[in-house]
């Protein structure tokens, strides 16, 4: 047993041991600044959201629309108005006549204010014939790009005509509730 070095033992198994220490060391810091990074992403990601939801609120439209679609933002409001109008036929309250108003007011307004598509069209000159032989000999003619905004009126339209047409008695409702307001404040004037 004497011919075994005990300092060789000591300094495989002690090296051995500061390998897996520096190995857990990395592992920890790669882990801590891959959590710094989502973390971070995840802040700017949650600003951006805040800084969107702050300009609908400014604008009267819900925040819950950030970050949707402009279809899929017009079926939640619509969705938002029909609750609205539901709530409305159930129990005709000042504060669901209000509610209705409101939610059909942003309805309206979002569908008016995203109610175009902007497309790009080239315009086509008419050039004078020439003999090509080949592609090379061709020159390229710089496109004149116009900018031409057609509105979408089709999908949209036809969503505000179903919503309003389900929604006519409690425009109805709406419509004499605002007239007996009217007329209160007619006669509160005399």
């Amino acid at each position: 047993m004497s011919d075994i070095n005990p300092l060789g033992a000591s300094t495989y198994y002690g090296g051995l041991q500061n390998a897996t220490s520096q190995a857990a060391r990395e592992l920890k810091k790669e882990k801590t600044s891959s959590t710094a990074q989502v973390a971070f992403s995840k802040l700017v990601q949650s600003n951006r959201q805040t800084e969107e939801q702050k300009t609908l609120e400014a604008q009267g439209l819900p925040p819950e629309i950030a970050g949707m679609s402009i279809e899929e933002a017009a079926i939640f409001l619509k969705d938002r108005v029909d609750t609205a109008g539901n709530k409305l036929s159930e129990a005709a309250t000042s504060e669901n006549i209000i509610e209705f108003k409101n939610t059909v007011k942003q309805f309206i307004k979002y569908v008016v204010d995203n109610n175009y598509v902007e497309y790009k069209k080239t315009r086509r000159g008419f050039a004078k014939p020439q003999q090509i032989f080949s592609k090379y000999n061709t020159k390229e003619r710089p496109k004149d790009p116009r900018l031409i905004i057609e509105t979408i009126n089709q999908k949209l339209d036809n969503m505000v005509r179903e919503t309003l047409t389900m929604q006519a008695g409690n425009l109805k409702i709406l419509d004499h509730a605002n007239e007996i307001r009217g007329l209160i404040v007619d006669l509160i004037q005399a």
